[in-house]
């Protein structure tokens, strides 16, 4: 069994991405991650019903809920074959306008996740 997982699949470009790999014939296992439950749940309804597809509502910012989450889909899938980062973040502001905490969750969601979420994949391996 081939699995892929994807972060940011409630909505847009990896809900797209989501539907899309589902219509392949080689990967047989999805797991989607998300902060939004209802847009995975989407996501999911327009994906091929024939894939098995499990959804996690995580904080990808969070490193101890991403570990938690990976090993417990490394134990439920044995191995995770596909990594699609995703998540991503954007409030566009200009300089003088954006506020420190709107640079912070846009450096944590579009930077720092991606390190977390591929490091605890590598080590779950």
């Amino acid at each position: 069994m081939t699995t892929c997982l994807i972060s940011g699949a409630s909505r847009g470009i990896g809900r797209a991405i989501a539907v899309a790999l589902s219509r392949r014939e080689d990967i047989n296992q999805f797991v989607l991650l998300a902060r939004d439950n209802e847009g995975m749940e989407q996501t999911k309804a327009r994906m091929n019903p024939g894939k098995r597809v499990e959804i996690y509502a995580i904080d990808l910012t969070d490193a101890k809920e991403v570990q938690r989450a990976v090993q417990a889909i490394g134990t439920t899938f044995g191995t995770i074959d596909y990594l699609l980062n995703v998540a991503g973040y954007a409030e566009p502001k200009s300089l003088l306008e954006a506020t420190l905490d709107n640079r912070e969750t846009t450096y944590r969601v579009n930077v720092h996740s991606l390190f977390i979420i591929t490091r605890e994949v590598i080590v779950a391996g």
